[in-house]
């Protein structure tokens, strides 16, 4: 079967028609890139030929738009047509390794080798360290540029890791109304981490109250002021990513 489909799939749901992008080869030699924008609606799809098997393939998600990789080698990528976006009703979708036959009545098989689902954290651990696991100067708490800010944080203010840059950490201010308020300012960067804003009138561990989890909106400056104030108040963000932490 010539026109059988072997490759990756990201789908909004796993409802008949449901809007999807999939990066997959054909026994013919070709690779396509084919999305689904409409429930139900048409495709398009962009190609290249002369692909020689065993191949790589590659579907990144950032946010909803998707775009598809081809490689000889795992290491040299090219892009396959042109990004392209959705329209999703949220932020969830299915994904996974699709095999189709195009002609009825048959069957057909495929061998993956090597499959790896990267999320955000692991897309950047890779561009910066050349791995996406989180070992030696990669580790989440890392800090191997020395300023101080580990990986984890670094990622979560868009900082660079092997780059002193200390000024994205978050800045602390005073209002003179409420008086004495304290308040901090930040950038919530990335979807896939909590950013959590804490207050304490003492730095003992157990001190610490959560003011505001995840404010504001991705990507935006937001601003957290201490509802309390007093003479001696100490403000902080806290982010995590499943079980690590840091401030």
């Amino acid at each position: 079967d010539s026109g059988a489909k072997v490759g990756i799939m990201f789908r909004e749901t796993n409802a008949t028609g449901a809007k999807n992008s999939i990066v997959y080869l054909s026994p013919s030699g070709s690779a396509f890139f084919q999305n689904k924008t409409s429930t139900n609606g048409g495709v398009t799809s962009s190609s290249a030929s002369s692909r020689v098997a065993p191949e790589w393939i590659r579907l990144v998600r950032s946010g909803n738009t998707f775009t598809a990789f081809v490689s000889a080698d795992g290491v040299a990528w090219n892009q396959l047509g042109g990004a392209v976006t959705h329209t999703l009703a949220g932020s969830s979708m299915a994904v996974g390794l699709a095999v189709a036959p195009r002609t009825g009545g048959q069957t057909a098989s495929a061998i993956f080798d090597q499959v790896t689902f990267l999320g955000p954290r692991d897309e950047w651990r890779r561009a910066a360290f050349g791995t996406e696991f989180p070992v030696g100067s990669a580790a989440d708490l890392a800090d191997p540029d020395g300023d101080g800010v580990p990986n984890l944080l670094e990622y979560a203010l868009s900082g660079d890791p092997l780059v002193p840059d200390g000024h994205r950490l978050p800045a602390g201010s005073l209002l003179s109304a409420p008086a004495s308020a304290i308040q901090l300012t930040f950038t919530r960067h990335r979807a896939d981490l909590t950013y959590v804003v804490e207050a304490a009138s003492d730095l003992a561990p157990a001190s610490w109250v959560a003011l505001a989890t995840n404010p504001g909106v991705v990507g935006q400056p937001v601003t957290v002021t201490d509802p309390a104030p007093g003479p001696r108040r100490f403000l902080r963000l806290r982010v995590t990513a499943s079980s690590t932490a840091t401030e």
